[in-house]
């Protein structure tokens, strides 16, 4: 099979995460990639995480940082 790569977008909230998450769950193909989570201090952002497919975590941003 060909390499296809894929970009979804969509409003914050509209069930992106959810949506590839769930269709990973059922396809028989083997997947790279990421997802970005927001980092929160109570109800202000603070930072991303990047979390990788394979079970990485990293921090993509942090206002902490720099």
């Amino acid at each position: 099979m060909p390499e296809t790569n894929l970009l979804l977008t969509g409003q914050p909230g509209s069930g992106k995460t959810t949506l590839i998450k769930n269709v990973l769950e059922e396809i028989d193909y083997t997947v790279g990639g990421f997802f970005s989570n927001e980092m929160r201090r109570g109800n202000q952002r603070v930072g991303f995480t990047l979390d990788t497919l394979n079970g990485h975590r990293g921090i993509l941003a942090h206002m902490d940082l720099g």
